[in-house]
């Protein structure tokens, strides 16, 4: 629980294992295997999910430009971001952006 509420909290920052087992006083790899083993993702993944679901809220919530956002969630290279969105969402985050504007429109 320390440690997703700590990712939660700091998920823009650069989160290591290193970093984690600072917080919980536990080895790197106690923590990546209790953590794989109690929600059944990896550390990694679980701060990508964080991230990415940050991006999507202020993709759809302000104007900020896409690298702009990638930079705030955590991700300093555009592309990166890009790439890791679509892989999560299906779709680049300019589409998703013009996706959830015109359903707000309709709704």
């Amino acid at each position: 629980v320390k440690i997703i509420t700590y990712i939660r909290e700091h998920y823009p920052e650069d989160i290591t294992l290193d970093v984690l087992s600072e917080q919980v006083y536990m080895h790197p790899v106690t923590i990546s295997r209790l953590f794989k083993t109690a929600t059944g993702i990896t550390v990694t993944e679980f701060i990508s999910q964080i991230r990415l679901e940050a991006a999507a809220d202020l993709l759809e919530h302000s104007n900020l430009l896409v690298s702009d956002i990638g930079n705030l969630v955590g991700y300093h290279k555009a592309q990166y971001f890009i790439n890791l969105f679509k892989k999560q969402y299906g779709t680049t985050p300019q589409k998703y952006r013009r996706k959830m504007r015109l359903e707000g429109v309709e709704s």
